[in-house]
Parts: structure tokens; C-alpha cells; sequence
């Protein structure tokens, strides 16, 4: 069982471009558009400033000394920031995925006070991110029709959702609801 209370993060640093392509190579990652990472291809990304940049952050999620997953804090200077976060297989499901989004919650809030609200995206049949994302008290608020292409089949397209976290609901542990019912 894995002890969330030994999991840190680090900011990624542009001189660990070597490391971060070699670790996104090593995996699959099922939910985004490019599943399967070449270290060129990582490298490539990485090269056009996809991970750094002055306004996003990607970080390390480390447990007892290994890089289990990444964080990416995105939009830094807008008033609503993105993120993507990325688990290693072998530790999905474990609650590492809900103690970062926490940690990347805080995070974008204590360190950026232009930010309003924090917006996630996902495939509408990863169940296991929206899960995470209700449980750290993000709020669906859109569901958006054949917005996702596969890579696997060339005429599939999958829904997408998107969740936020509002700054006040953050700092005051509520949830405002989304007003569906205003047409």
C-alpha cells in the first residue's frame, strides 16, 4: 500500500529534459491524444517548451525515491490555469492522482493570486480522472460532443469533459453549483 504522506513534489528543471523525455517514453498513456511517447518525439516537446516556460510548471511526483508521475500547471498568468497530470500504470488507482491534484490545488492558489479557477479536461470515459477530479473538489461543467480523436481508431471520436475548482470554493471549502437550467 502506498503511504501518501511520503510522496513529494520538485520543479522540474529544463536540465532534466533527458530524464523527463526518457520517463514519458517508458510508459503509456492511455487518455491523452498521443498514448504512446517516442523519447524523440518527448524530446521534441519538450525542446518547444510543451513542460517549461515562464507561464507553466510541470513538477515531479516522487514516492520513496522514484518518479511515480508528472504535474503540469499551465496558463500561469491567465485567470483560469489548466493542468495535465500523468501517473505511472503501475500506480494508478493507488490515491497518488488525488494527494497531487490537491497538492497542484494549493499550489496554483497560494503561488498565484491572479488565479481565479484551475480547469482540467479529460475523455469522458476516463472515469478514474473524473472520480479524482470530484473528489478534490473540481465541478463538471461542460461535456463536450465527439471532442476527442483517438489515435487508436481514425474515425472515432469520444466526448470530453471539463472540471474547475473555483479560488472561493478552494479557500472556503464549499461548491458553488453550475446553473444549468439558464436558457
Amino acid at each position: 500500500m502506498m503511504q501518501l504522506n511520503e510522496i513529494k513534489f520538485a520543479e522540474i528543471g529544463l536540465e532534466e529534459k533527458e530524464e523527463l523525455a526518457e520517463w514519458l517514453s517508458r510508459d503509456t498513456w492511455d487518455n491523452f491524444t498521443s498514448p504512446a511517447i517516442s523519447y524523440d518525439s518527448a524530446m521534441k516537446w519538450i525542446e518547444q517548451g510543451a513542460f517549461h516556460g515562464d507561464d507553466k510548471k510541470s513538477f515531479w511526483i516522487i514516492s520513496h525515491g522514484e518518479r511515480v508521475g508528472l504535474l503540469q500547471l499551465n496558463d500561469l498568468f491567465d485567470s483560469t490555469a489548466m493542468f495535465d497530470i500523468r501517473i505511472n500504470t503501475k500506480y494508478r488507482g493507488s490515491g497518488i492522482g488525488r494527494h497531487a491534484l490537491r497538492w497542484l490545488t494549493k499550489y496554483g492558489f497560494e503561488n498565484h493570486p491572479n488565479m481565479v479557477r484551475i480547469e482540467a479536461n479529460t475523455r469522458a470515459d476516463n472515469i478514474g480522472m473524473r472520480r479524482v477530479l470530484r473528489a478534490c473538489g473540481y465541478v463538471k461543467e461542460a461535456h463536450y460532443r465527439d471532442a476527442w480523436h483517438t489515435v487508436e481508431e481514425a474515425d472515432v471520436w469520444l466526448d470530453g469533459v471539463a472540471y474547475a475548482i473555483l479560488r472561493r470554493d478552494w479557500l472556503n471549502d464549499t461548491t458553488t453549483p453550475v446553473r444549468w437550467d439558464d436558457e
